[in-house]
């Protein structure tokens, strides 16, 4: 039986959907529609499984990392966490697992300032071996600990941080080859931790043989050839390692500033921080500089400061767009900079996380600042948005978000996307401003089989005369696509 709702307006309309209900419902009624405020999408809290190798072939003169480069590269990846914001009610989280003949696990911690110590903590270098190598036991690690938590899925961005020297070897080694055990970790990665992103980080000693590159293809069949990077010393943590950092972040990938005198750069617009990763030799003390002429200090009330051994990460707030400037203030030498600007994104409003399958999909988004000020429009960079809807089989559709589709700082796509399939759509969402500017962010939409109201009157995109008497409004229910 087809079920429909007509209403005038403006009125409240309460649709309560009860799934096994045997009693006839009303076949019409009158109610009132609230119009809600739209609120952007909260940002999806990173659950971080920091896999750190302890086999006895890291251990040793002659081990791959001798001096606990591993525990460097893991200390520096949680002083990132710390600088990184998230939804408040849901933060980012780590859970640290060493791993040798077996994995030692231990639980979620929240990353947050008053947690730092606790953090650093878990990654403190022991010094003492756990056997062989089973990564296997590492990845079943991960599953038990991701099991246990409740969290929905699609509220969390899982990610898995491999740090080792790359060669597999347990107890059975008698009984399986080196393939073997690479087939057993694919197989395990693509059917039980599916939603996860893997990112490998191969320690190497570089006095010994090149252990890690011996293995390095086999990684990069699982886990993407753009996942894997080698660290063979500290240095290495801002080279390769401070990639793995910007993929996890989605951080634009930027050349290093190399300041060994007095230097200016420009600070681009539509940014919402920058970020400072200072490599800074012994005796050595580089300012920095804003347009207006002020050095930036750890205790302003827009910067966030995190250090670390040979480092220091800064973090600035709403920078000023213009020139910037480092100085040197003491020592001779080079101070390498990694400079990340991270811009404001286009904050998407519509479809929400959990969609119904059958429905069509219209884009609503906004660019905004956190608390919600508009982000006005600089004349030498104007603003265009545009968007792709990934669906599970691969296929995409591009969209558009233009000026005569917007209302008021509300864009919409100029046009809907068909919702045939059940699973996984990607949203990539593009801010381009002029022919300098660019960001691209990623929101991922879950489509399952639930029942739905679909609008029948007004349509959508139609013009309709004002009316003493109101506008009328039908509504359907409806269940992937068709009436229920």
């Amino acid at each position: 039986m087809h079920r429909y709702l007509s209403c005038v307006l403006p009125i409240l309309l309460t649709v309560i959907l009860i799934t096994g209900c045997s009693r006839e419902q009303p076949t019409s009624r009158e109610a009132n529609v609230t119009i809600r405020i739209d609120k952007g999408k909260a940002i999806r809290g990173i659950d971080l499984f920091l896999l750190i190798d302890e086999s006895g072939s890291m251990y040793g003169e002659n081990g791959t990392d001798p001096t606990g480069l591993r525990y460097e590269a893991s200390k520096y990846l949680i002083q990132n966490l710390l600088v990184k914001k998230s939804e408040p009610k849901a933060p980012h989280r780590i859970a640290v697992i060493h791993f040798g003949d077996e994995a030692k696990a231990g639980e979620f911690v929240d990353v947050l300032p008053g947690n730092a110590a606790e953090l650093v903590q878990s990654v403190q270098w022991t010094r003492r071996h756990l056997g062989n190598t089973s990564f296997i036991q590492a990845l079943q690690a991960v599953k038990e600990i991701s099991d246990v938590d409740l969290t929905p899925a699609h509220k969390r961005e899982s990610k898995i941080v491999l740090l080792t020297d790359g060669t597999p070897d347990d107890r059975r080694r008698n009984q399986m080859t080196q393939a073997d055990y690479f087939a057993e970790i694919q197989q395990y990665a693509q059917q039980e931790l599916r939603a996860f992103t893997l990112y490998v980080v191969g320690i190497d000693n570089p006095k010994i043989a090149d252990r890690f590159g011996q293995t390095a293809s086999q990684w990069k069949q699982i886990a993407g050839s753009d996942n894997v990077f080698v660290v063979q010393q500290l240095r290495d943590l801002y080279t390769s390692f401070n990639s793995a950092i910007r993929l996890i972040f989605e951080i634009p990938p930027i050349t290093p500033d190399f300041v060994a005198e007095d230097q200016t750069f420009e600070v681009q617009p539509y940014l919402d921080k920058l970020e400072f990763h200072l490599f800074t030799p012994s005796g050595m003390q580089l300012g920095i500089y804003s347009p207006d002429g002020q050095l930036v200090q750890t205790d302003d009330k827009n910067v966030t400061y995190q250090q670390g051994k040979e480092y220091d990460i800064l973090m600035v707030d709403a920078p000023a767009p213009g020139t910037w400037q480092y100085k040197i203030l003491a020592g001779q030498g080079q101070v390498v900079v990694f400079r990340n600007p991270i811009p404001f994104k286009l904050v998407l409003l519509e479809p929400p996380e959990v969609f119904p399958l059958g429905k069509k999909m219209r884009l609503k988004a906004k660019f905004i600042k956190d608390n919600g000020e508009a982000i006005e429009e600089i004349p030498e960079y104007p603003l265009a948005f545009v968007a792709k809807v990934i669906a599970p089989d691969r296929t995409e559709f591009n969209l558009q978000f233009l000026s005569a589709d917007k209302e008021g700082d509300t864009h919409f796509s100029n046009r809907e996307v068909p919702i045939e399939q059940a699973g996984e759509y990607l949203i990539r969402l593009t801010v381009k401003g002029g022919h300098q500017f660019e960001t691209t962010s990623t929101e991922k939409v879950f489509v399952q089989s639930f029942p739905y109201v679909q609008a029948m009157m007004p349509q959508s995109g139609q013009t309709y005369a004002r009316s003493a008497r109101g506008l009328a409004c039908t509504v359907q229910l409806h269940r992937e696509g068709a009436p229920t």
